[in-house]
C-alpha cells in the first residue's frame, strides 16, 4: 500500500473515532471532499488496515475502532461499503491463506453482522456456502451477531455444516437470537431438538444449552431432553439435558421425576445440575426430593453439590423439621461457599413459619455473623438475620455491633441494612421484649 492511501485510511479511521467524542459534528451532510475520498478508497484497504489493528486477528479486542464505524453516518458507511456484498466477495475471496487473510475474513464477517440488515444477511448467507471451511466458519459467525430472526433460516442449514467449529457457532447463535430476541420460532426449536441427537458429543451438548434458553416455545423438547438424559455416555450433555429440564420442565411431573433420579447421577456435574434445576420445578413437584437434598448437603464430598443442594432446599423448603436442622448444619461446613449459601436459604423462611422454625436459627446465626472467617458468610448471616431476627435483642445487638465493627465493608452495609429492615418491620421501635433497637444513623 503506497503512502498515500495508507493517510487515507488512517484519516478516515480518525473521522470514525472522532465521531465518538464530537457525534453532532457529523448530524450535517458528508462534505464533498469526505465523499470523493470514500468513492476512490477500495474497500479492501480498509478491511485490511481494520485487520492490522488488532495483534490476533480478535474482533473483541478492538471495541473503540468497531463502536466508531457502526456510528458513522448511513451515507458514509454506504460510500465505504462496509456491508455490502463487495465487501463480503472479500471474505469469500481464497487468493492466499495467510494470518492476514484469515483476519480481514473475521472482521469482515464481524461488519457485516453488526450491520444487522437484509442485505448483511444474504451476503453471510451465500458464504456459509463456500467450499472453505474458514469462511464458514466466519459466516456463522457473523450471523450470530446479526441475531435477528432473518438469519435463523441459514443458521439452521449450517448445524448439517460437516465442520464442528461452524456447527457450533450455528446452535449458539440460533439458541442466543431465540433467548434474547424473545423469538418464537418452531423451525428452530425442531432442530435444536433434532440436534440433540447429533452424532457429535459437543452438537448434543450445544443443542440442550440453547433449547434451555429459549423459552416457552421449547417446552415441547422436555420429553427429548429427559431421553438424552437416561441415555447419553457423555456427564457434560446429560449435565446440560438436566439445566435444560430447570428451564423447561416447570410444570412437568416427568421433568421433577428426572432430575430427582439426577441426584443420584455418578458424575458431581449432573448432580449439582439437577440440584440447582430443581429450585425452578413447582414446589408441588420437587418436594419428594428434600430427603435426597438433605443427604447431598450433609454427605456429599464435593463442594459444589452440597452447595447447591442447600440453594435447592432454600428455594424448595428452608421451614421444615427436617430442612432448617439441615441447613443450620451446614453452617458449620468447611467450605465457605457451603456455609453462605445455608444462610441465605435460611433466609427464605416465611414470615408465618418464623415462630415454629425461624427462632432455632438466630443463635447459629448470630454465631456466624460474629465469627466466620469468611466475609461472605458473615455478610450473607447478617442478611438472613434481617428477614428472622425482628423479635430478639440479641439478633439486633449483633447487627448493631457488626455494623459498626466489622473489618469489610460489604458486611457492615449488610448488617446497617438489616437494621433497616428490622426497624421497618417493627415501626414502633420495639421489639417483642421491650428493648428499642439504636438508630441506624447513630450506627453509621
Amino acid at each position: 500500500m503506497n503512502r498515500k492511501r495508507k493517510l487515507t485510511v488512517v484519516g478516515l479511521l480518525a473521522v470514525a473515532v472522532v465521531m465518538i467524542v464530537q457525534p453532532r459534528a457529523f448530524d450535517e451532510p458528508v462534505s464533498s471532499q469526505q465523499s470523493q475520498i470514500a468513492i476512490k478508497l477500495q474497500p479492501q484497504i480498509l478491511v485490511a488496515e481494520m485487520a492490522k489493528l488488532t495483534s490476533d486477528g480478535s474482533l473483541i479486542t478492538d471495541w473503540p475502532l468497531i463502536r466508531a464505524l457502526m456510528n458513522l453516518p448511513e451515507s458514509l458507511r454506504r460510500q465505504l461499503n462496509l456491508n455490502d456484498a463487495e465487501l463480503a466477495e472479500v471474505a469469500s475471496g481464497a487468493r492466499d491463506t495467510t494470518d492476514e487473510r484469515r483476519r480481514i475474513r473475521l472482521h469482515v464477517a464481524s461488519s457485516l453482522g453488526l450491520a444487522e440488515d437484509a442485505a448483511s444477511v444474504r451476503s453471510l448467507a451465500a458464504i456459509l456456502g463456500s467450499s472453505d471451511v474458514e469462511k464458514r466458519r466466519y459466516a456463522a459467525f457473523g450471523l450470530w451477531l446479526v441475531g435477528n430472526e432473518a438469519s435463523i433460516a441459514p443458521l439452521i442449514g449450517a448445524l448439517q455444516d460437516a465442520d464442528e467449529s461452524a456447527r457450533r457457532y450455528a446452535v449458539l447463535a440460533i439458541g442466543r437470537i431465540l433467548e434474547f430476541r424473545h423469538i418464537e420460532n418452531k423451525p428452530a426449536i425442531n432442530a435444536l431438538t433434532a440436534a440433540l441427537g447429533h452424532e457429535s458429543e459437543q452438537m448434543r451438548r450445544e443443542a440442550a444449552r440453547a433449547l434451555a434458553h429459549a423459552g416457552r416455545p421449547a417446552r415441547t423438547a422436555v420429553p427429548a431432553l429427559i431421553e438424552l438424559f437416561k441415555t447419553d455416555r457423555s456427564e457434560y450433555v446429560r449435565q446440560q439435558a438436566v439445566h435444560g429440564l430447570g428451564h423447561l420442565g416447570e410444570n412437568s411431573p416427568a421433568a421433577a421425576e428426572t432430575l430427582l433420579t439426577a441426584l443420584g447421577d455418578s458424575s458431581g456435574h449432573v448432580r449439582s445440575s439437577a440440584a440447582h434445576s430443581l429450585s425452578g420445578i413447582e414446589k408441588r413437584l420437587a418436594l419428594r426430593a428434600i430427603p435426597t437434598l438433605i443427604g447431598l448437603l450433609k454427605h456429599d464430598r464435593l463442594e459444589e453439590v452440597r452447595r447447591e443442594a442447600a440453594h435447592a432446599l432454600g428455594h424448595v423448603e428452608a421451614a421444615g423439621k427436617e430442612t432448617t436442622p439441615a441447613l443450620i448444619e451446614a453452617l458449620r461446613d468447611q467450605s465457605p461457599r457451603v456455609r453462605g449459601e445455608a444462610a441465605f436459604a435460611l433466609s427464605n423462611i416465611e414470615e408465618f413459619n418464623l415462630e415454629k422454625f425461624g427462632r432455632a436459627t438466630i443463635p447459629p446465626l448470630i454465631e456466624s455473623l460474629k465469627g466466620d472467617g469468611s466475609s461472605e458468610v458473615r455478610r450473607q448471616a447478617a442478611h438472613a438475620l434481617g428477614h428472622l431476627g425482628g423479635s430478639s435483642p440479641s439478633a439486633v445487638k449483633a447487627l448493631t455491633q457488626a455494623a459498626k465493627d466489622d473489618p469489610v465493608a460489604e458486611v457492615r452495609r449488610e448488617a446497617a441494612q438489616a437494621l433497616v429492615e428490622l426497624e421497618h418491620d417493627n415501626p414502633s421501635g420495639q421489639s417483642s421484649h421491650g428493648q428499642k433497637p439504636e438508630k441506624i444513623e447513630r450506627i453509621l
